[in-house]
């Protein structure tokens, strides 16, 4: 498992490799958790650290994380938590100080070994656009992966467009500037890169 903590180069003449906290959230997974936590483990992206954030979980879930990260990295949460707490507690870590982006990811979730890769690939290659704000990828199915199930842009009932990022199933980058920064404002859809296979918001 991927825990090492990012650092931030401080040469102003390297050329940079973005730091991601990846944040775990899990509630009640030990069904997926362990293809989960491999999908992280296997990321081409080399600088990704890992904490779990597990809310309640009575099968398991919370003994699995502990012993794939070790106590230091796993937080747990009352049953009462949302997905909002959960992040804002892995991002009052330390760990979280160094990094560039967050990767929110949650316990059903495998991700494509290049998946992170390819995301921040979307972040900071678009021409014109000096911030983002949060990027996700294509989701397909979990059983049949030939079903796609999400590109970042949908409609509901009555064909009005929404982003996915409304809602709370889907794993983000998340630019730690936009979760950090007091008053940020909410994202909205600026971009689909259809070679990294993501989606990108930025600032609204």
């Amino acid at each position: 498992m991927v825990t090492s903590t990012p650092e931030r180069t401080s040469s102003p003449d390297a050329v940079r490799t973005p730091t991601v906290l990846a944040v775990l959230v899990v509630r009640d997974g030990i069904a997926w958790l362990r293809e989960c936590l491999r999908s992280l483990a296997q990321q081409t992206h080399p600088r990704i650290a890992v904490v779990a954030v597990d809310v309640a979980s009575t099968d398991g879930s919370s003994e699995l994380l502990h012993q794939a990260l070790g106590a230091g990295r796993v937080l747990v949460l009352g049953e009462q938590a949302d997905i909002a707490e959960a992040v804002r507690a892995a991002v009052d870590l330390p760990v979280a100080a160094a990094a560039d982006y967050l990767l929110v990811v949650h316990d059903d979730t495998a991700l494509a070994p290049d998946a992170v890769a390819r995301m921040l690939d979307a972040a900071e290659g678009i021409e014109g656009v000096e911030r983002v704000g949060v990027v996700g990828p294509k989701v397909v199915d979990w059983e049949d992966p030939r079903i796609l199930r999400e590109v970042g842009r949908s409609v509901d009932a009555f064909g009005h467009p929404y982003s996915s990022a409304e809602g709370a199933g889907l794993p983000v980058v998340v630019s730690a500037s936009s979760v950090s920064e007091p008053g940020a404002v909410p994202p909205t859809l600026i971009a689909a890169v259809p070679t990294s296979g993501a989606w990108v918001l930025g600032p609204g």
